[in-house]
């Protein structure tokens, strides 16, 4: 377990770009904030999934960019409370192909 964290973290160690997917779980009265904060990021923003379960949205998001601007991107969401976030990066390299 602690192998697949420190995996799933190494963008926040080694700057690079990278590829991976967003799962962003929220409060239903956060959701406007959360489309402000798509819309600013929306040049990284690839492809994006919503539903909702349970009184709570879901959204599940393809991200590609500069590590430090995904890093950008989550701390954004963080800062609105109620979410919790898990990145999965898929793939990464030294630069932009």
């Amino acid at each position: 377990m602690l192998k697949e964290f420190i995996h799933d973290r190494i963008h926040i160690l080694e700057p690079h770009y990278c590829r991976g997917a967003l799962i962003i779980v929220s409060e239903e009265g956060v959701a406007g904030s959360l489309s402000e904060i798509y819309e600013e990021y929306q040049s990284i923003i690839k492809a994006r999934m919503h539903c909702h379960a349970d009184g709570k949205c879901i959204d599940l998001i393809f991200i590609e960019a500069h590590s430090k601007k995904i890093i950008e991107f989550e701390s954004r969401l963080y800062r609105l409370g109620r979410i919790r976030i898990r990145y999965m990066p898929l793939s990464w390299m030294e630069e932009k192909p």
